[in-house]
């Protein structure tokens, strides 16, 4: 009787069924749920491709680019339509674009966009454009420069 309450807390005896008996056939009815689930689960992974499934993005579709590299292309008129054949050199087209904000890596990888850039730099705004460049430049905080001296030292010593 103890063990079927600790068990099995909302289970009563049917009609003529001793204790005994509730808790041998409550305990076969959880056994079974478990072996089905068991079951259940095996057969899932069983069904499931081995290693690691490859997605490919853009199979059928071309490669969206960002709007700001959709916009300079649309202004400019580079943008091009490229069959699926030759959706795979898309990227290496937009790629110089999204750098031009790094400066002379964008001059000197693409001579087409170098025009544009220029303009940007002769205009008033030019000394905005070396701004934008600024940020890009991380400079090591004095006291960060301090410790990492300090740590070569310790460590070249040895």
């Amino acid at each position: 009787m103890r063990h079927c309450q600790r068990d099995f807390k909302r289970e009563s005896p049917q009609e003529f069924e001793s204790w005994r008996e509730l808790y041998l056939r409550l305990h076969d009815e959880r056994e079974e749920r478990l072996k089905m689930l068991t079951q259940n689960i095996s057969s899932a992974h069983a069904n499931k491709p081995k290693g690691r499934q490859v997605k490919m993005a853009y199979v059928n579709s071309a490669a969206k680019p960002p709007r700001d590299v959709r916009r300079r292309q649309e202004k400019f008129g580079t943008s091009s339509g490229l069959s699926t054949a030759a959706s795979a050199a898309a990227p290496i087209k937009i790629r110089p674009v999204t750098t031009d904000f790094s400066g002379e890596s964008s001059h000197s990888s693409l001579s087409q966009h170098h025009p544009p850039s220029s303009s940007r730099s002769s205009a008033p705004g030019g000394g905005g454009h070396v701004a934008r460049e600024k940020p890009q430049v991380k400079r090591i905080a004095p006291m960060m420069a301090k410790t990492i001296k300090a740590f070569k030292n310790r460590f070249s010593r040895r």
